[in-house]
């Protein structure tokens, strides 16, 4: 017995089989069907299923379904109309008799192999195909052809089968929902692209993860075909194999459609939960926030807004009258306390203060238009001077005065963080 791993058609052993139309030996190959998802959970699920031999007539329609292989080349893929002992239990009509059986229960004329096979009162159940890809082939090289069917009655029984599919059609037509809506999960994505509520910036973090999860899902479910082991010899043992019923072949195939679709619907699942770029980007932003709200007086964030701060005239008086104190204590040696706008008048400063708000602001617009004084100059006209403190001259500077306003909006800032 030679074995053929994921054969091709250039690999087919069998002359004479241009439209095939042969009697073959199969198994369901789980666990290459759902190999292309590499997922354990799906490989565990595929060992418990059955490995039951059954018996068909294959035939393939070039240029219809086309699995390559690594090079290339077409792999062996068919489309397997199962064989057995008896008629169909619910369906008898959808059947076709294989000679040397030839009743019917609508007359039909049966087709006649070109060897005699080793059961009896075979047919064909004509509802009961699939297609399927040859993933290893058994053969003994000096074994003659099994039987297959000749060109025109290959060709009556396709006929059959086409038949019988437009009449359960014609009988069973799909429900509007089948033909009109989607499937769920295409309903599910386009609801998650079109209809969500999620925030700009979440949707634009998370796209591209989606997108390549997603076509992940779409590139490993287009590998997955239900795979075969094929065999020509009809007497593996002492005795001939016994058959599986073709209904029961379908139910095996059907298992192996729920774990493409529960490992399709997990990992659909997993992708929309798991938003690892979504968290890191909000994990990285609360901690710039919390990096940038700190203050020096606590972790507070400030809840007051400061739009009402104004500038008054009286915050550059009060500039002024502070920084001229500073200048005067630094000039004569001694220690002097600043002059805060509305006290006293320092002892010795007769007439300095306290003067109305207006009448400061004044005097400070007329010494910025009036020349500015030598500093050593005490003879200089009253009209050119400015506020005295200490009885020192000082220009008005409108960089100092800018810089003074930041400088009061800041305490004020403060002062409202302490409240």
């Amino acid at each position: 017995m030679q074995d053929c791993e994921q054969p091709t058609f250039s690999q087919w052993p069998r002359s004479g089989s241009d439209w095939l139309g042969e009697f073959v030996l199969f198994s369901l190959d789980p666990i290459a069907s759902v190999a292309p998802l590499d997922d354990a959970l799906a490989s565990n699920a595929a060992i418990t299923l059955p490995r039951t031999k059954y018996l068909a007539v294959i035939t393939h329609v070039p240029g219809v379904w086309v699995v390559t292989g690594p090079n290339r080349e077409m792999r062996l893929n068919f489309d397997f109309y199962l064989v057995a002992p008896g008629l169909p239990t619910s369906t008898p009509t959808y059947s076709v008799p294989i000679a040397p059986t030839l009743t019917h229960p609508s007359g039909r004329s049966a087709v006649s192999p070109t060897g005699n096979l080793p059961w009896s009162n075979l047919y064909v159940h004509s509802l009961c195909s699939f297609e399927g890809v040859v993933s290893r082939l058994h053969y003994r090289t000096a074994i003659a052809s099994p039987a297959r069917l000749p060109e025109d009655d290959h060709l009556a029984l396709m006929g059959y089968c086409a038949d019988d599919s437009l009449a359960e059609d014609a009988l069973n037509p799909p429900s509007v929902d089948e033909i009109v809506q989607p499937p769920p999960e295409a309903r599910d994505w386009a609801g998650s692209s079109a209809g969500r509520t999620e925030s700009v910036s979440e949707a634009e973090v998370d796209r591209e993860p989606r997108e390549l999860g997603l076509e992940e899902v779409e590139e490993k479910l287009a590998q997955l075909h239900i795979f075969v082991e094929l065999w020509f010899d009809f007497d593996l043992g002492s005795a001939p194999v016994v058959l599986g019923d073709p209904s029961d072949a379908l139910l095996e195939i059907e298992k192996v459609h729920e774990i493409w679709a529960e490992w399709e619907e997990r990992r659909t699942a997993e992708l929309r939960a798991k938003k690892p770029s979504t968290n890191d980007w909000l994990t990285g932003v609360a901690a710039g926030v919390e990096e940038e709200t700190g203050s020096v007086h606590g972790s507070d964030i400030v809840r007051e807004p400061l739009d009402d701060v104004a500038i008054s005239p009286e915050d550059a008086v009060d500039y002024r009258l502070e920084q001229s104190a500073t200048d005067g204590a630094r000039g004569s040696g001694r220690k002097e306390l600043p002059v805060v706008s509305g006290s006293s008048a320092p002892p010795g400063v007769p007439h300095a203060l306290p003067l109305p708000a207006s009448a400061q602001l004044e005097r400070i617009k007329e010494a910025s238009t009036a020349k500015p004084s030598n500093a050593d100059d005490t003879s200089s006209s009253t009209k050119n001077q400015v506020p005295t403190v200490q009885g020192r001259k000082r220009p008005f500077s409108l960089l100092s005065f800018v810089r003074s306003a930041a400088a009061r909006v800041k305490t004020k800032a403060r002062r409202l963080l302490e409240r």
